[in-house]
């Protein structure tokens, strides 16, 4: 996992797009799944909460990423590039049979992408984002 996490970061950061639509998988208690009205927080620790669909409980991750301004596409499109990036070390606390939560998650100064991600019954990761 840890060799994964390294290999990762060291990937070339490529632009970012953030007008993906809300995740059928993966939905937040908290906070805002549209980049350009992100939840304001007064931490840079929070608690990532929600509930999860069609998802294994046991591959559940997350991803915290620093998002700087890039540019405006014409249909208002607004891109952005992965300053810095966190990969999650620790599993969710999960609740029930669809509840998830990873307590004490170190962000950034600034923007924030959370992505929450797992893999469903045909093995394929699927993720969710939010915008703190």
């Amino acid at each position: 996992m840890l060799i994964l996490a390294i290999v990762v970061a060291l990937l070339p950061q490529l632009p970012v797009s953030t007008n993906a639509a809300a995740s059928a998988y993966f939905q937040f208690n908290d906070f805002s799944t549209e980049s350009t009205s992100p939840t304001e927080v007064n931490s840079n620790v929070i608690d990532v909460a929600g509930t999860f669909s069609n998802v294994s409980s046991s591959t559940i991750t997350y991803k915290i990423e620093k998002l700087v301004y890039k540019s405006t596409n014409a249909d208002g499109t607004i891109n952005y590039d992965v300053a810095e990036s966190t990969i999650g070390s620790t599993r969710p606390v999960i609740t029930g049979t669809s509840a998830f939560m990873f307590a004490g998650v170190s962000i950034y100064d600034g923007l924030n992408r959370i992505t929450v991600s797992g893999a469903n019954s045909s093995g394929n990761i699927i993720d969710g984002q939010a915008y703190v």
